[in-house]
């Protein structure tokens, strides 16, 4: 189980933050392909570089061996570390899972912010197969994208999140393909866009109206700057709620306590700047997300039954209490 918290990796000190466990890192290399001196003329000459000569420097991101799911992992408090995602990186996890067995839960950190490409492979031809994926939100403890029918996912990540696979039905093996490209300086995919801190800038922009999902890893004030109309809303275990309108060319401020999930809703060819900046509120912070409300947020979230296993549940050793 997770016993200690999770730090989100955007800024240096956090409330309510979770640490997450690097299990793996980025290699560059970099190679030079010719070193030649003098003018850098092409011409052959005297000092001048050899004709065809190439000068200059490649840095390569090194595709990652294939990783190999492991137990347990089955929970959110016991996902597999699978460590930190750069632009660049490519992952591939090997498991197995079957109907009854619940999760299989990754854990990864997107630093910088990333856009990222998930694609399950199923292996075999099992009849009835289902499997499920679902990125989530370990700070505000909610699934925040869910996998269309080819069992692709693409979403913007910054900071912590898990990739959960379920079987729904059937059994077998599975190959987990996770892709990291680098965020694009404005964010016009509509979703989840990860978690902010102090110090982070965000612009998004909507061709066609979309509602953008943040997480607040600490307690922070958003400065908002809109150009077109907007609206701000607090996604809470119980639903919508804390809505505010912006109208186009203002400027204001909103507070966001530790942990919430902040939605940002823009109409068609609107565009927001986000700039997180200290908290300068002396209201009291709200309490974090209930656990229990969670799940029955997880429970719609993934259309499960009652009784079924959830993801975001307390692990069976865990204590009364924790």
């Amino acid at each position: 189980m997770r016993n200690t918290p999770r730090l989100s990796p955007l800024s240096g000190n956090r409330l309510f933050a979770h640490v997450r466990s690097v299990a793996a890192g980025c290699l560059v290399a970099t190679i030079a392909l010719a070193a030649c001196g003098g003018s850098g003329s092409l011409d052959g000459g005297s000092g001048g570089t050899a004709p065809g000569a190439v000068t200059g420097t490649l840095a390569i991101v090194p595709a990652s061996a294939p990783l190999t799911e492991v137990e347990p992992n089955d929970s959110f408090d016991e996902p597999q570390p699978i460590g930190e995602l750069t632009p660049g990186r490519t992952v591939t996890i090997h498991g197995a899972i079957g109907e009854g067995e619940g999760f299989d839960g990754f854990a990864f950190v997107a630093t910088p912010r990333a856009r990222v490409e998930v694609e399950l492979r199923l292996l075999g031809a099992a009849p009835n197969r289902r499997v499920e994926l679902a990125a989530y939100d370990p700070l505000a403890l909610g699934v925040v994208a869910r996998g269309d029918t080819s069992h692709r996912l693409a979403f913007t990540a910054g900071g912590a999140f898990d990739l959960v696979v379920r079987g729904a039905a059937g059994s077998g093996q599975y190959e987990l393909v996770v892709r990291t490209h680098a965020a694009p300086e404005t964010i016009t995919s509509p979703g989840w866009m990860g978690a902010v801190s102090v110090g982070d800038a965000l612009r998004i922009t909507s061709p066609e109206g979309g509602r953008f999902e943040l997480t607040a890893a600490e307690a922070l004030d958003l400065r908002i700057t809109a150009e077109g109309a907007v609206r701000t809303l607090s996604v809470g275990n119980g639903g919508d709620g804390d809505a505010s309108a912006i109208s186009a060319g203002a400027v204001t401020m909103r507070s966001a306590d530790p942990l919430e999930r902040i939605a940002i809703e823009l109409a068609a060819g609107a565009s927001v700047t986000l700039n997180a900046v200290s908290r300068t509120s002396a209201a009291p912070l709200l309490p974090s997300p209930s656990r229990l409300q969670s799940l029955e947020r997880e429970r719609a979230a993934l259309g499960l039954a009652v009784g079924d296993a959830l993801y975001g549940r307390a692990p069976s050793n865990a204590k009364a209490g924790e």
